[in-house]
């Protein structure tokens, strides 16, 4: 019985703590521990998991920040896609990175958890409705 609460919390928790996020100006993606933090609950993280995500949250953003900043730049000026290609595979690689961060904080539960959320996260393609 609490595996079947569980699991209809995860179902309808999730795609909640997911849609009150709002795509962060790296192409959609978020600070990845910022993400864990506001959906703490969720997740179920301890005090002493949410100071490490906070103090990892601004080293990210810190790293982040001439990415995000270039990137603008380069939209501003009209840069196409082509020239954007190398700045979107750096960010994916920072992304990548700053997710096994979080992870190194979370077991492997949240772990799942946040797969789960920034999955639901990810814009859709192709222009259809979800």
């Amino acid at each position: 019985m609490k595996r079947i609460l569980a699991a209809l919390f995860l179902l309808v928790a999730v795609p909640m703590a997911a849609a009150a996020q709002a795509p962060g100006p790296m192409g959609g993606m978020s600070n990845v521990a910022k993400v864990a933090i506001e959906n703490g609950d969720t997740l179920g993280l301890s005090a002493e998991q949410i100071t490490k995500l906070e103090a990892l949250a601004d080293t990210l953003d810190e790293r982040e920040r001439p990415l995000r900043e270039e990137m603008q730049k380069l939209r501003g000026s009209g840069g196409g896609r082509e020239a954007m290609m190398p700045l979107m595979q750096k960010a994916r690689a920072q992304r990548g990175e700053s997710l096994a961060a979080v992870k190194a904080i979370l077991d492997e539960t949240q772990g799942k958890r946040l797969d789960a959320i920034l999955a639901s996260m990810r814009p859709r393609r192709g222009g259809g409705t979800p």
